[in-house]
């Protein structure tokens, strides 16, 4: 016999798991890992793709329900009214608290009707960039200069600018650069950095740049994976692959 269970109506969307031997509980938010059910938690986008809820188990076998009406939810009591998200930090669980750390996954999933029951829904959710208020620009008077994420860069020199990506970044974050002085800029990486232009991409690691030819040469760069990897959005002028 199941130890407890969610009540659900009959226009609720929800399958029958048989897993010998689980250790899902009922209230379980639930992602797919290979095909084979998990716990979701907000701290990264495959682990944000929520699903659905674990709404009734027994030894070997669990109910998830992906959308619909639910009563006697575990972790109550609800605000009545109040939307739920994944917790970025505790794997399975529901928080009132909207994520807003760079690098968690913003993923509402659950509206409360009363302190016990409320409507469910599977969602897939937006990374939390570090963008705060505003995008802000630098003027770079000199030959270097590390860089910083949701940041601006233009470099006014009549040497070359030497330009540094950022060694942590997450997903979606930001960078652009401007050449105003005649020295113009070089973008440069830390180790295991690359950059991708096109169907292109600069050397792995330190040894790898990106360099403006010419007065008023611009880029804007996006990174698409955690710390190390970064794509060009776009760019005017004849950009240099190293």
């Amino acid at each position: 016999m199941a130890n407890t269970a969610l009540r659900f109506v009959a226009s609720t969307l929800y399958n029958k798991v048989v897993s010998l031997g689980h250790t899902f509980v009922v209230g379980d938010v639930m992602k797919l890992s290979g095909g084979t059910f998990a716990k979701a938690q907000g701290n990264s986008a495959v682990n944000s793709e929520v699903v659905g809820i674990v709404s009734s188990e027994d030894t070997d076998y669990f109910y998830v329900t992906q959308q619909g009406y639910i009563t006697g939810v575990p972790g109550s009591p609800f605000a009545a009214g109040t939307l739920y998200y994944l917790s970025p930090s505790s794997p399975g669980e529901l928080t009132a608290t909207k994520p807003t750390t760079a690098g968690q996954y913003v993923v509402p999933c659950f509206i409360a009707d009363t302190t016990s029951s409320g409507y469910f829904f599977a969602n897939i959710g937006e990374v939390v960039t570090s963008s705060g208020s505003g995008f802000t620009w630098n003027e770079v008077i000199g030959t270097s200069q590390a860089m910083a994420v949701q940041n601006g860069y233009i470099s006014n020199d009549a040497a070359l600018v030497t330009l540094t990506l950022p060694a942590t970044a997450v997903i979606g974050d930001v960078i652009r650069v401007a050449a105003k002085g005649a020295g113009g800029w070089l973008v440069a990486q830390n180790a295991s950095q690359s950059i991708r232009l096109g169907n292109m991409a600069t050397t792995a690691g330190v040894g790898g740049s990106l360099a403006s030819t010419d007065l008023g040469d611009c880029i804007e760069i996006l990174c698409t994976t955690t710390d190390t990897g970064f794509e060009v959005l776009s760019s005017v002028g004849n950009i240099t692959i190293a």
